[in-house]
């Protein structure tokens, strides 16, 4: 049924008092509606198959220390990353084990982890069940990196800035740790679906490697 004239004479009033109201009661209202905005490109911090996602935590930048917190080993062990403290470090973070992608960016830093030797550690950090990673090192005869789950709090998750709210799982990253537990590189990889820049980490691990 159409609106009279009327009816248009009668409403408008009815919701200039009712928004009057509203900030008589609420004096902050008019001001938290005069600050809406549109989220800009640069403010998203990561995406899946270009739909923006909420990551949660703050971004650490080159030269903090990285944080000390615990995770879950395969075997079910609690390990603090803390107990990595004097090792140069590639701290390879992925969404999921059981991807495309994710699998061969594993296999791609356990490739190089045998050219480092002793000089540097690997380590890949997901959201996947220990269950899932001590199956994924078997059935792909990977021995000679360390994987770690953060299935249960996500504190690595927050503490690092890679916590995908909605998807619970953790934004791909890359980050090369020295032995003081400085971070000298690092990478947020802003479409969760694409491969980190395999050639900068090494570089940077090269260097710091050959450095310590």
């Amino acid at each position: 049924m159409p609106i009279t004239p009327w009816a248009y004479l009668t409403l408008i009033p009815l919701c200039y008092i009712s928004f009057e109201l509203i900030t008589q009661t609420s004096p902050n209202v008019a001001q938290q509606l005069g600050s809406i905005k549109i989220i800009s490109e640069s403010s998203i911090r990561a995406t899946f198959r270009g739909v923006p996602q909420s990551v949660l935590g703050r971004r650490l930048a080159i030269g903090e220390l990285f944080p000390a917190v615990t995770l879950v080993s395969p075997d079910l062990a609690s390990v603090d990353l803390s107990q990595f403290c004097g090792q140069v470090r590639l701290i390879s973070v992925i969404p999921s084990i059981d991807t495309g992608i994710c699998d061969a960016q594993t296999r791609r830093f356990s490739a190089e982890a045998t050219r480092f030797g002793d000089r540097a550690r690997v380590i890949t950090i997901s959201t996947d069940l220990p269950f899932t990673q001590k199956r994924w090192l078997h059935d792909a005869q990977i021995d000679n990196m360390t994987m770690l789950s953060d299935h249960r709090e996500m504190a690595f998750g927050y503490a690092v800035g890679v916590y995908v709210q909605e998807m619970r799982i953790l934004q791909r990253s890359i980050f090369v740790v020295d032995r003081d537990d400085r971070i000298a590189y690092c990478e947020y990889v802003r479409e969760i679906g694409q491969h980190p820049d395999y050639d900068a980490a090494l570089s940077a691990l090269e260097k710091v490697a050959s450095s310590q």
